[in-house]
């Protein structure tokens, strides 16, 4: 189920691409509230006449919304994401910077006009463009003769953010929707959709400016890159096909949250090819550590080459095994401390449920380098500190056993301003400073299976802002010093910075 809000639809008909949308998703649901906004008096002409004489292929809900959350939205955006909360598994279209946030708030999937753009590019129902220089971009809006209205636009919308980041260029002009659509969209698409090189900004980028110092060495140790899938194709048995996020998006990350070092984690789209990993701390110098998987066939040869690269540990995904087949995750677990031991300067990292640690928590002392906790453990937040297996993680941490990643915030907490996660980080804080580490988990990839999603459909990641959850880091470490042993001491310990 696709459902679109007014943006996606009147940019993607002003360039005389609308149809792409059929090609891609078939029928696309719209609710009542976006057709009047189209429909305006004062939308340009061409959205207008499509509004009126709408395909076949889109489908008009009525849309009652009932929700004093989202009031700092307008009503086109209130209806859609209300609609796309009433469709399970639904994929929302939206360029609005605060409608992405508050819809992967609510967990619904979410991409914008650029996101619509790839796809459509990776299915060759575009010409591809060639690759523009950010002077295009400069001229383009050089030659905007109608600004007639004073929407600061681009403080409004994460599409053109996106443009303006890629290039370089800040505008800080009061234009127009129409004025920065065919000056923007046509330039910044030129600059990302390449034919055999597709490269996009469809990956969050920090909206929030981060509120505190941030001490140098600073380090995200929680990311993924998702490469060119020709360079590095994905593996076969995959949950899930991600949208690309490169070193270039990255960076740019790392700039705006003052971030100097970083952790490439295996994603599990790539299997046990960590090739991806491999390339992306290498391109990435000497600020990069990776996170490798590994099998029963990967050789010491193999290993110690990923050492050489900058690799400095495995990850093991057990899950909740432990609560479904506890005697298959002992037996990963067992499998993964043999072929770590002697393995001097790594650590083995579990992606585990509170419950699975629980299980395994006998099998752990067998394990001869130091264990790494991910997603705080990934409680399920709402059960609260005395659900089954945290105390667990916590006697792990305060034992000094086990660093605990406090990532993946944005994902795990159901409250905009991550409230609900406090008691976990204070308590995981207050166990052992020394063992707590600190990462975004960009670009927030939509991982594992989704009712009636291919594990080949495109998945989009979820828009999230790091600036506002690296802010709250603040509040759970209102001590500058302890900052700086959770941002640069531990990371610096553990992955050998």
């Amino acid at each position: 189920v696709v459902i679109a809000d007014s943006s996606p639809l009147n940019y993607l008909t002003l360039i005389g691409s609308v149809d792409v949308l059929r090609g891609l998703y078939g029928t696309v649901i719209v609710p009542q509230q976006v057709i009047a906004e189209l429909t305006d008096p004062g939308a340009p002409h061409e959205v207008r006449r499509w509004a009126l004489n709408l395909p076949d292929w889109i489908d008009v809900r009525v849309t009652v919304v009932n929700d004093a959350g989202m009031l700092h939205l307008d009503p086109g955006e209130r209806a859609a994401i209300t609609l796309a909360q009433s469709e399970p598994g639904a994929l929302l279209l939206i360029d609005d910077a605060a409608g992405r946030i508050e819809a992967s708030r609510r967990g619904i999937l979410n991409t914008g006009t650029l996101g619509v753009l790839r796809a459509a590019a990776l299915k060759e129902l575009v010409e591809p463009i060639q690759r523009a220089e950010p002077f295009d971009l400069r001229f383009q809006l050089a030659g905007i003769r109608d600004a007639n209205t004073s929407l600061p636009f681009l403080e409004r919308h994460s599409l053109e953010l996106a443009f303006a980041k890629l290039t370089g260029l800040v505008l800080r002009t009061m234009l127009s929707r129409r004025d920065v659509l065919v000056g923007g969209l046509m330039a910044g698409a030129s600059g990302m959709f390449r034919h055999g090189d597709v490269a996009q900004a469809a990956a969050s980028q920090p909206l929030t400016t981060v509120s505190f110092a941030v001490p140098p060495g600073a380090t995200d140790c929680a990311v993924h890159i998702f490469g060119d899938p020709k360079r590095h194709p994905y593996w076969e048995g995959r949950t899930y096909t991600p949208e690309p996020a490169t070193v270039a998006e990255l960076q740019q990350v790392m700039k705006a949250l003052r971030v100097d070092r970083v952790v490439v984690v295996q994603a599990t789209t790539y299997g046990t090819d960590n090739s991806c990993v491999v390339d992306s701390i290498r391109e990435l110098g000497g600020g990069a550590r990776g996170v490798a998987m590994i099998d029963e066939k990967t050789t010491e040869a193999s290993l110690d080459d990923m050492h050489r690269a900058g690799v400095r540990g495995i990850r093991l995904n057990l899950g909740n095994q432990g609560a479904t087949d506890p005697d298959a995750a002992r037996r990963r677990l067992k499998t993964a401390a043999l072929q770590m031991t002697n393995r001097r300067g790594w650590s083995l990292q579990l992606s585990a449920s509170p419950s699975t640690f629980e299980a395994v928590r006998g099998d752990l002392v067998d394990v001869s380098v130091p264990l790494v906790i991910d997603h705080f453990g990934e409680p399920r937040v709402a059960d609260g500190l005395g659900q089954p297996g945290f105390a667990t993680i916590v006697s792990l941490v305060t034992s000094g056993r086990a660093y605990v990643k406090m990532s993946n915030a944005a994902n795990l907490s159901r409250q905009p301003d991550l409230s609900d996660l406090t008691p976990y980080a204070k308590a995981l804080i207050s166990a052992n400073p020394q063992r707590v580490l600190w990462g975004t988990a960009w670009p927030h990839p939509s991982a594992g299976a989704v009712p009636g999603r291919k594990s080949t459909d495109l998945a989009v990641h979820r828009q999230t802002d790091d600036g506002r959850v690296m802010n709250v880091l603040a509040g759970w470490a209102p001590d500058a010093a302890l900052r700086k042993m959770i941002l640069v001491d531990n990371p610096a310990r553990l992955y050998g910075f």
